[in-house]
C-alpha cells in the first residue's frame, strides 16, 4: 500500500455483499470498484462522502494488479509484486474481503486492500 498513512481505522478485516457498479484502473496500479452493497449489509459501512462522491458504493481497491504504474509514488509499494486477485466485471454480484478503512485523502470508507473476490451467482 503506498502512502499508508493516508488509511485510518482499526484494520478490520470484513466481508460485503454487492454488485459491481464500476470497475476503473488506477494510475497507482490497481483497479478502483465501486461495489453497490445488498440490501441486509450494514448502513454504517459508508459515509456522506460515499454518498455523494461514489453514489452511495463502497470503495473496494484492488491494489498492484496491473502494468504500468504511471503514478510515481506507488512505484515502490508495488515493485516487483503484482496481485493474482480475479478482478470482477461490471454488474458482477461479488464477495468481497479485505482491510476495511477510511480514505482520508477523499473521506470515503473503502476496503483496502482487497484481498479476496468470490464471484456470487446472480440474484
Amino acid at each position: 500500500v503506498y502512502k499508508p498513512e493516508r488509511l485510518a481505522g482499526d484494520k478490520k478485516c470484513i466481508n460485503v455483499k454487492g454488485m459491481v457498479w464500476q470497475v476503473k484502473g488506477t494510475d497507482d496500479g490497481g483497479y478502483r470498484l465501486l461495489i453497490k452493497l445488498d440490501p441486509g449489509q450494514p448502513t454504517t459501512l459508508l459515509n456522506d462522502k460515499n454518498i455523494s462522491l461514489v453514489k452511495g458504493c463502497l470503495v473496494a481497491e484492488i491494489i498492484c494488479a496491473h502494468r504500468p504504474i504511471t503514478q510515481p509514488d506507488a512505484l515502490k509499494s508495488c515493485g516487483t509484486f503484482e496481485s493474482k486477485i480475479k478482478v470482477p466485471e461490471l454488474n458482477d454480484h461479488v464477495q468481497i474481503t479485505g482491510t476495511y478503512m477510511l480514505d482520508t485523502e477523499n473521506g470515503w470508507y473503502s476496503i483496502y486492500p482487497v484481498t479476496d473476490v468470490a464471484v456470487l451467482p446472480k440474484r
